[in-house]
């Protein structure tokens, strides 16, 4: 077997870059695909037509250093002839059914089959054969498959009542490829020439079937981290929550998420060796982010999916953990002593400073919204009439009172009863205007230095945490490496509460800067 000192993870890179080329927003088709092929899995491509799925395909296979390459475009008039060989002339004088499959899918190490739900029910249950226990019947006798991988394409999912669930549940993979979606894409397709099938890998990148064969044994050293363990039982309960709620409900418009246990145990084998080409001895958080194209069988579960998996990942996420005491206290100081009297509520007439509510009251006789103005000079408890004001006049109401709180505004009406006197009726309680205090004095000089000092050392404590908290997500995407993903921003899923945590800092740092112009106020 040839060796290559290149880490797993640098030929994975340089194997899809290369596999890309020329090929718009497809790194994660090729990535993927590739994946699969190594890992000895079957993948399906669904799309529509004209979004390079084939292309794709006989891309990954320019990838391996065998040639046994099987491609066939399917259609319902398809016979088993054209795809697992013809009957042997020779044989069939015999009187046996015996096929000559050189050439053919038995014989192949990799195959690629186009519009595979177009064909005959008698080639998907061969086929069924093939991909589950590696075995071809051939006349009388089970021969040895030596198939290593298997893509499939359509336009179409399988159709339900045909039997089919059986087969489809051995892609393991299920990859939506579509149409471009970013306009540079666009602007780059139209001025650029047709894309090749075939593509030159230097030697020293690809795989032969014996370097395969000893990652899927190495693959099974690879050990399995806890927390990813608690995630996937978390997302089986979250699974298994969802589908009994659609049986309770009945609802036919909604269809079950069905993972099998032989499902679970491919993705398993799958993600390991995913692990081991990432040059990690475990699978870790970062290798479920592969899930979500594994478990969605419609693609109205796709969304569903994406969110379980969210879900479920959230509790074991990544987490950075800030002493925010000292910084809301000094928070908290600067507030108290930058408050203002002046609130949203308040007016000045001539002068005077009222707080205005807007309220409806009795007023001559006729209810109508007024502009309630309470004077700011009365006292806590005591009871004084509210004021309107027309054209700047000022007028007392004889009727409408107010009483401030140490926290409230309490306004009253009062009318005259022959039998009872006077009575009153609560008609609002509103907020009070503004805390009151006596003019605070101005800062000395050494008060505002000691505050600017203390500001300064919070927003350099600040500003670390920030870094460390950046350094944190780099070691974190660091150690969660996938070789196959293509995106960083595929890794947002495990880096929720970093994120969070990151922008709370960065606002931090925003208050504390702030308050340098605010203490020179003071």
């Amino acid at each position: 077997m040839q060796r290559t000192s290149m880490l797993y993870k640098e030929r994975i890179q340089t194997l899809v870059a290369k596999l890309s080329c020329g090929l718009l927003e497809k790194e994660e088709a090729i990535s993927l695909s590739l994946l699969c092929m190594i890992a000895g899995k079957s993948i399906f491509f669904y799309g529509p037509p004209g979004t390079a799925k084939s292309i794709v395909a006989r891309r990954i296979f320019c990838a391996f250093k065998s040639n046994k390459f099987f491609d066939y475009l399917m259609n319902r008039f398809s016979t088993p002839e054209e795809i697992f060989g013809p009957l042997s002339l020779s044989e069939l004088r015999r009187d046996k059914l015996i096929r000559k499959t050189d050439g053919f899918l038995p014989m192949a190490d990799f195959a690629f089959l186009d519009e595979i739900w177009k064909s005959s029910p008698a080639i998907l249950n061969a086929l069924l054969t093939i991909i589950n226990e590696k075995k071809f019947r051939n006349g009388d006798s089970m021969e040895n498959v030596p198939l290593k991988g298997l893509i499939a394409a359509s336009n179409e999912l399988p159709e339900k009542g045909q039997s089919l669930e059986a087969l489809y549940d051995r892609f393991i993979m299920r990859l939506i490829v579509p149409r471009l979606k970013e306009k540079e894409s666009f602007r780059t397709l139209l001025q650029s020439q047709s894309a090749q099938d075939e593509i030159q890998i230097d030697e020293d990148l690809k795989f032969s079937n014996e370097e395969l064969d000893s990652i899927k044994q190495r693959a099974k050293e690879v050990q399995i981290d806890k927390n990813v363990i608690d995630v996937l039982e978390n997302l089986k309960n979250l699974i298994e929550a969802h589908n009994d709620k659609i049986l309770k409900q009945q609802n036919v418009e909604d269809e079950i998420i069905d993972v099998s246990e032989r499902r679970y145990v491919n993705i398993m084998e799958m993600l390991r060796v995913c692990a081991l080409l990432s040059d990690r001895k475990s699978v870790v958080l970062g290798d479920l982010i592969l899930l979500k194209h594994c478990l969605w069988s419609v693609e109205s579960q796709r969304q569903i999916i994406d969110d379980m998996l969210r879900q479920a990942i959230e509790s074991n996420s990544a987490k950075f953990i800030c002493d925010r005491k000292e910084y809301e206290e000094f928070i908290n100081e600067m507030h108290i002593l930058s408050q203002k009297e002046e609130r949203d509520n308040i007016v000045e007439i001539n002068g005077q400073k009222y707080a205005e509510y807007e309220l409806e009251v009795l007023v001559n006789e006729n209810k109508q919204k007024v502009k309630l103005l309470c004077d700011l000079r009365a006292g806590e408890n005591e009871r004084r009439p509210c004021a309107i004001c027309n054209n700047e006049k000022l007028s007392l109401l004889d009727n409408i009172y107010f009483e401030f709180g140490s926290n409230d505004c309490k306004i009253y009406s009062y009318s005259h009863g022959y039998v009872h006197g006077y009575q009153h009726k609560l008609l609002a309680i509103e907020k009070y205007p503004l805390i009151i205090k006596k003019d605070k004095p101005k800062l000395t000089y050494m008060q505002k230095n000691l505050y600017e000092k203390t500001r300064q050392e919070l927003l350099k404590i600040v500003k670390n945490e920030l870094q460390n908290c950046q350094k944190e997500q780099e070691n974190f995407i660091e150690n969660n490496y996938n070789s196959f993903i293509t995106n960083i921003s595929e890794y947002s899923i495990l880096m929720d509460s970093l994120k969070e945590t990151e922008q709370e800092i960065q606002q931090n740092i925003l208050e504390l800067e702030k308050l340098e112009n605010k203490i020179k106020g003071l």
